[in-house]
């Protein structure tokens, strides 16, 4: 069991988050940043992680909570059994806020490992079915201890993914970089599409080492886990398709105006026939005369 009265020094020391008004900031447990006001700084199922590293040191981490009976993700070199492991739960005050974490699972060749955290009390990061057709994503993850101590809020950068050909994984567009820390990444919706994962400590500047691990590589990370994420805040092609117009019904025919049969027209008088012109007797062509029998001559 932690000796919790050790962890009171370390965070004036060796965290030193920006001042007493830091550690007596009042957040709730379901706040979504650690010890910031703006609950838009880091996503809920990401949370601050401390291992002991000696009397008077931390290191700290950024967890990936991805069950709600306290399953969170860091990565493989960060504890080992028997290490003391802290997860800040709502606040930054290690009386109040600490919860003990174990080491759960090991998870090989992902480059992480699997902590239970007793009493934490945050849902799992949300998935979604797929990456997001446009290829952007945001780096959300709290800073090297250097920069806590000199009260830099958590890292947020935009960047873009590619899908490489060679492997049909996603990579990071070839220009663009990310700093060698360990967080999550973020589509449009505020769901966990990857996780960054620092080499050795953590700085702001980029490194070749730094690993990560996509959608699918995730999902199969918790399916050996037994669980099932939380469902995605934006639904399947809810961000990515444009809703096709409405179609308006078509409209009734309209009914011709019904026509009014013509008043037939009177037929018209029939001309009276004219009255047969009487032959003149010019007109009146004589007869031949038959010729004269002989038998008149007798």
């Amino acid at each position: 069991m932690i000796d919790r009265l050790r962890w009171i020094p370390l965070i004036f020391l060796c965290l030193a988050l920006p001042a007493a008004e830091a550690l007596a900031q009042a957040i709730n447990p379901q706040d979504d940043a650690f010890g910031f006001s703006n609950p838009s700084e880091m996503p809920a199922w990401a949370v601050p992680v401390l291992r002991l590293v000696s009397a008077t040191h931390v290191e700290p981490t950024t967890g990936i909570v991805v069950s709600s009976d306290g399953l969170v993700l860091v990565p493989e070199d960060f504890a080992s059994v028997g290490d003391e492991i802290i997860v800040l739960d709502g606040g930054t005050d290690i009386i109040r806020n600490g919860r003990p974490a174990r080491l759960e699972q090991r998870l090989p060749g992902t480059g992480l490992k699997a902590l239970r955290v007793k009493g934490l009390d945050r849902r799992g990061a949300p998935l979604p079915e797929r990456l997001s057709p446009d290829g952007s994503v945001r780096l959300a993850a709290y800073p090297p201890a250097e920069r806590i101590a000199e009260g830099d809020p958590p890292v947020r950068i935009e960047t873009s993914i590619v899908i490489a050909g060679e492997t049909g994984q996603p990579v990071l567009a070839r220009q663009e970089s990310l700093p060698n820390v360990t967080g999550a990444l973020l589509d449009s919706c505020g769901n966990l599409v990857g996780v960054s994962i620092a080499a050795d400590v953590q700085t702001m500047e980029p490194s070749p080492a730094t690993r990560y691990q996509w959608l699918a590589a995730l999902r199969a990370i918790l399916d050996g886990l037994g669980v099932t994420p939380a469902p995605s805040l934006c639904p399947t092609g809810e961000a990515s398709e444009t809703p096709e117009p409405e179609t308006q019904p078509a409209a009734p025919p309209e009914a011709e105006p019904a026509t009014t049969p013509e008043e037939e027209a009177p037929p018209e008088p029939a001309e009276a026939e004219a009255p047969p012109e009487e032959e003149t007797p010019e007109d009146i062509e004589p007869e031949p005369a038959e010729p004269e029998s002989q038998w008149d001559i007798l």
